[in-house]
Formats: structure tokens, sequence, C-alpha cells
């Protein structure tokens, strides 16, 4: 075996409060304009920002926040703060977000102390960087914060060829997705929005971008559902291409899910219409998630998809049904990949103001890996 020298000078500071030591480590570093980048509402919900600036202030530190880094960052934001970094003056680059947030104040700190160069040139290969020097990326802060309200990455828990899967959505409210881990599941159906019919237009469920995000950064993965109003097959295109904006307004395309784009569809007055015609409904919009590369997933009840679905036609198709019972499979005489066994779990930080919220076994061979 050869020996050989290691020396990795990164610095950690961890624990407890540590983000109000920002300004005075800044400093430490000799910081004096300080170009703070973070993502969106979670680091100000949290009060992380607020607390971040004050340590800046407190430090003597004059300091640029720009917001709104979005999953998978966007080379136009960059750019843009780039110029902005470059006015300010900057000497020193704050990243008080999760990975994307680093990776766009990387750009920024690339930008900042190569202004004749395009920060594109950098990621291409074809300019060699040059000095970064008094323009630092200082991230040990939101890594403390999230440790504490994210959590670190788990290991999927596979029982009887079955994984624990949470869905969700407004009623749930914020979700701490640490205390989700902490109950071992770490996989999430996560509702996008609901949709139309004569008598409403569609909407984004208001807490989807939020738990998205914060999902993604807790290392959960992902999958969505669309809850259905949709009585004609002209209704059912409507929705999916409304389901299929929201996708896009959010940059989430198929490889960032891991679990399918499911069609919620449980409205009675659906039902109504008709076996031929719920299927039409529901093959109408399954198709039109699956043009567009996404895996497509009927979710109803149980006594639903017995009496109102022809399975011949909706076959092709991941099948996710709702059934409570202490029985050890859903009544249904067809195969099914995942199973909302209960509505009344309990998990603190991701319940409904009832105190409860649904649980589902996500089916998986026994060659599955993550």
């Amino acid at each position: 075996m050869h020996g050989f020298t290691q020396y990795t000078p990164t610095r950690i500071i961890f624990g407890k409060e540590t983000q109000k030591q920002a300004g005075e480590l800044a400093k430490s570093l000799k910081a004096s304009k300080v170009f703070v980048v973070y993502g969106g509402g979670s680091v100000v919900r949290s009060g992380l920002l607020d607390e971040v600036t004050a340590s800046l202030e407190e430090a003597g530190l004059e300091y640029m926040t720009v917001g709104g880094v979005k999953p998978n960052p966007r080379l136009s934001f960059a750019r843009e703060a780039v110029k902005k970094s470059i006015e300010f003056g900057t000497d020193f680059v704050l990243a008080v977000g999760g990975g994307s947030v680093i990776d766009t104040s990387k750009a920024v700190a690339h930008g900042t102390a190569n202004p004749d160069t395009d920060i594109w040139e950098f990621w291409k290969n074809k300019k060699e960087l040059k000095m970064i020097c008094g323009v630092l990326i200082f991230f040990a802060v939101i890594f403390i914060w999230i440790v504490q309200n994210i959590g670190l990455p788990i290991k999927t828990q596979v029982e009887k060829g079955r994984i624990k899967v949470i869905d969700i959505s407004s009623y749930n409210g914020t979700v701490n997705w640490k205390k989700v881990k902490d109950h071992n599941v770490n996989h999430a159906m996560i509702k996008i929005g609901s949709g139309m019919n004569e008598k409403r237009a569609g909407r984004k469920d208001s807490k989807f971008d939020t738990n998205f995000r914060n999902a993604g950064y807790a290392s959960i993965h992902r999958g969505v559902y669309y809850y259905s109003y949709a009585k004609t097959t002209s209704d059912a295109k409507k929705e999916a291409r409304h389901c299929l904006k929201l996708l896009k307004e959010q940059g989430i395309d198929p490889t960032d899910l891991d679990l399918p784009v499911a069609f919620d569809i449980e409205e009675e007055a659906v039902f109504q219409t008709g076996r031929r015609n719920v299927t039409a409904v529901t093959t109408t919009f399954c198709d039109e998630i699956k043009k567009a590369g996404f895996e497509p997933m009927v979710y109803s009840g149980a006594s639903a998809l017995r009496n109102y679905f022809e399975y011949s036609k909706i076959r092709e198709y991941k099948i996710w049904v709702a059934h409570y019972t202490k029985a050890s499979a859903p009544a249904i005489p067809f195969s099914y990949d995942m199973w909302q066994y209960t509505s009344r779990a309990v998990i603190n930080g991701a319940n409904t103001g009832m105190g409860y919220c649904d649980l589902n076994y996500y089916l998986v061979d026994k060659n599955y890996k993550e």
C-alpha cells in the first residue's frame, strides 16, 4: 500500500445557533461587501435569512440579498446575479440555501472574479478558471439549518417487497421532512393541483412549491398527484395540460420524479357519468401525461376501481388504490402498484388539522435499488 498525504482545509462550524456567527466568520475572512444568495419561502419563513443578515449588520458588513433561485438553477438567473454582484463590488458570496443555491453562488463567485468572461464558459470547459481570491462560498450556515430542519438522507426501508409512502397536500401544511424521515419514510406523493369542469378553473395546490422543493432538499423520493373534476374527455385533456404546465413552471421534468404522476379521480359526480366515460376520462389524462415523458398512475378507491373503470383499458398504467382495511391487501380483483392503507397515521410535522396523515405501501421487486 502506498502512503500519501491529504490536506483538506475545509472549515465546518456545526451546532445550534451557529448561523448567528455568519457575520464574524465572514469578517474573519476579510469580507467587507457580502452578496447573499438564497432560494425562496422556507429560508424566509424559518427566519434563517433574517438571522444571517442581522449577523452581517452586527459585524459591520455591507450586504446585498438576491433571492429566487429555483431547483435545477437557471443560467439566466445566475447571469443577472453576476451583474448585480459586480455592480455591488462583492468580495464575498454567501449561499443561504440548499444545493441549487450553493451551485448558483459558485457561478456568481466565478463570474464576479472574472467579469470579462461569461460564466457558461467555465462549465463548457472552454475557459481556464482564473483567480477567485477574495470571493468565497460560505455554506456551513445552511448545512446546520438543513440538519436541524430537513434532516440527512436515510436509507429506504423495504419490508415484504413494500416501501412506505406518505401522500400530502395543503391540508398537511408545510411538512417537516426531518420528522417524516424520523418515521423511516422517505417517499412522498405530493399534490400538485386540482382540475376543472363547467363550474371551476384548475388551480395549483397552495403548498406544492414549498413542500416539493423542501422534499428535494431532504432527499425524499417524489411523485405528484392531480385531483380531477373532469366529467368529459375534453376537460380531462385540459386538466392534463394544466398539470404539465404546473410541472414546467416548477422546472420539473421526468428525471426529477422517482414516483409517477397520479390522476386522482374520486368525485361521485364523475362516477355517475358511467363506467365507459370514467374510463375514457382517465385514459385521456394518462395518455397526455405519458406523451410528455412522465409515468402516469390512476388513483381511486377500491370500490370505485371495481365498479367504474374498465380495467382492460387502464391496466397499462400503474394503479394506486385506497382501501382502509385490516386485511393484508386491498379488495380489488386485479394487480395494483400502490395501496393507501390508512388515513389515520400519525407523523408530527406532516399531519392535517385532524391530527392524522395518509400512508401507502408501494410495491417493489426483490431487486429494488435506490
